[in-house]
């Protein structure tokens, strides 16, 4: 019984809308057999879930599958749900691994709208190299990091920006550091 309890405890605290309560006992009348998935297997599933932002209505589905198998479900149901990715796009871009995809498309999704993120992949499949995957991260933050400290840099093609090599990506933000420090420069010097 109190294992039972403990089951039901985790679906209705892993809902998160307004009406949780409600939302979670539906869940488990609709889906009594989540009663007989061990407690912690349910709790990483839903872990899972949240950070897939996966719809908790395939909870059934995803906890009764190995966790590399929950794992893909779960990816697959981000790229085609939250980026629109059609089942046809995916195969186009199913080169890259989808771990790797995905983490691409997370650090892009700071900088652009979900719908630019998915069309920049589409059109440009160098992006999901794991390899780039690095690099694209790191500049992805500074341009957030740039953005935060009231200098934001907008490049003319963001794809390109990404996967130039070093010394043309120093070359191409150089002119605006420059301008940066020059402005700085005249604001200290107007404040003596």
């Amino acid at each position: 019984r109190r294992r039972i309890l403990d089951t039901l405890d985790c679906i209705l605290s892993s809902q998160t809308n307004s009406d949780s309560t409600a939302a979670g006992w539906h869940l488990i009348r609709e889906q009594p057999r989540l009663l007989l998935v061990p407690l912690s297997k349910l709790v990483t599933r839903f872990e899972l879930m949240r950070e897939t932002e996966c719809d908790v209505s395939v909870i059934s589905d995803v906890a009764f599958m190995p966790m590399a198998d929950a794992k893909q479900f779960c990816t697959i149901h981000y790229l085609e749900h939250q980026l629109g990715f059609t089942p046809g796009e995916l195969r186009k871009v199913s080169a890259a691994s989808l771990d790797t995809i995905v983490s691409i498309a997370r650090s892009l999704e700071s900088i652009s709208p979900k719908d630019t993120v998915r069309s920049m992949l589409l059109e440009t499949p160098s992006l999901l190299t794991k390899g780039n995957s690095r690099k694209i991260c790191q500049r992805v933050r500074l341009l957030c990091h740039l953005d935060s400290v009231g200098l934001p840099y907008k490049p003319g093609n963001l794809s390109d920006f990404l996967l130039q090599p070093h010394q043309a990506f120093v070359k191409e933000l150089m002119p605006t550091a420059l301008a940066w420090i020059a402005i700085n420069s005249n604001e200290d010097d107007l404040m003596l």
